[in-house]
């Protein structure tokens, strides 16, 4: 993969999302820009249910969402460019930037 800083895109607002694969998933992960203009994962603590509540677990976690394998990944990208009636270009393999 590329540079990190260069796979993330920004919106106006700093809120941004990068690409992510790790063992053949991938995922967006949500990044937010600092005030020094760097981006930065943006971290969680994910609830957990303990004792009948729920209760934040004890390690942080990059929110995230996992996308599954490229052909997977590929395909919701392009179901969710359909539902904001973006139009999906047929891309060949060799040209997908990751």
């Amino acid at each position: 993969m590329r540079d990190t800083e260069d796979t993330i895109i920004t919106t106006d607002y700093g809120d941004g999302v990068l690409l992510d694969e790790y063992k053949d998933t991938y995922g967006l992960v949500a990044t937010r820009k600092g005030n020094n203009e760097v981006n930065y994962v943006q971290w969680c603590f994910l609830s957990e249910w303990k004792n009948g509540e729920t209760t934040p677990s004890d390690m942080k976690r990059p929110i995230s969402v996992r996308l599954g394998d490229k052909a997977t990944a590929i395909a919701t990208l392009q179901r969710l460019l359909t539902e904001l009636g973006g139009v999906v270009a047929v891309t060949p393999e060799d040209d997908i930037p990751f």
